[in-house]
């Protein structure tokens, strides 16, 4: 029983690795620029397609086909925020980005689709003792953590990154003190947009996916964001790893339903006993 739990609760931090990635995004574009993206399932969603078509039609690797869905991503989301989000300030850029979901989501299903996809390329799972860990998500999860740590580096130690972390504090001072803040929210918003199309190739791995694939992902992420307190990287890794841990023991209970559910949950309690977040500031 004991092996079971934490097979269970490996498991559980596996996904939560990978969901804070996919938070990771969101908090930046919802904590530097205000920007409450509701686009965001969309790019995981991509992601998830361009390791599906480049493993299928051109045999690449699926690890490699971040580097096609990082670059590919960073650029649509540079582009989306210069000529329509920049345009736009508050409920409108809330209200444009759910038009932008809405239409890059339909023309998926034009394009690929309704049926459901999958990436086998990594089967099988770890035997440590008696506790069994999926190959898929293992692996899944340690470049997840491995592009969170490179997305904190970029942030802390990189003059773009110290520029970033102006705006979220003071626009209007980065601004006098020379900053170019709008190529920075640009890249701001690429990143944003390249982290969950990242988590989408990873998760490509371990899912069946289709077109819809955004939509739950999306309620994920603001459950972290909203858990962990807006802006705070730590803050997004403890969300994820939470509701990570959560869905498993529910899933494991029995109850599937429910361990959808979780996301939902716990926004509401959040929103209800904390609604600065777990790490974020009370204002």
């Amino acid at each position: 029983m004991f092996e079971t739990w934490v097979t269970v609760l490996i498991s559980g931090l596996a996904m939560g690795a990978i969901y804070a990635l996919v938070a990771g995004g969101l908090n930046l574009t919802w904590g530097v620029m205000n920007v409450v993206n509701m686009a965001h399932g969309v790019f995981l969603m991509l992601g998830a397609y361009i390791t599906f078509m480049a493993w299928s039609y051109w045999g690449i690797n699926p690890l490699f086909t971040i580097f096609l869905s990082f670059p590919i991503l960073f650029a649509l989301g540079a582009l989306i925020n210069r000529f329509l989000v920049r345009r736009t300030v508050g409920l409108a850029s809330m209200l444009l980005t759910f038009g932008i979901f809405m239409v890059i989501e339909n023309l998926a299903v034009v394009g690929f689709g309704g049926m459901y996809r999958s990436v086998r390329f990594f089967t099988g799972s770890y035997d440590v003792m008696g506790i069994f860990v999926s190959k898929p998500r293992i692996i899944a999860a340690g470049i997840a953590v491995a592009m969170s740590l490179l997305t904190y580096w970029f942030l802390k130690k990189t003059k773009i990154g110290v520029a970033i972390r102006a705006i979220s504090l003071d626009r209007m001072m980065a601004e006098q003190c020379g900053v170019n803040t709008n190529q920075i929210c640009n890249i701001t918003f690429g990143i944003g947009a390249a982290q969950p199309a990242v988590a989408g190739s990873l998760m490509s791995l371990i899912f069946a996916f289709n077109p819809m694939l955004g939509r739950v992902f999306l309620v994920k992420a603001f459950a972290i964001v909203v858990l962990g307190g807006m802006g705070n990287f730590l803050g997004a890794l403890i969300g994820g790893l939470t509701i990570g841990v959560v869905e498993a023991v529910i899933a494991f209970s029995g109850n599937l339903h429910l361990s959808e559910a979780a996301g939902f949950i716990i926004i509401i309690l959040i929103l209800l006993l904390r609604p600065s977040g777990i790490m974020g500031t009370r204002q």
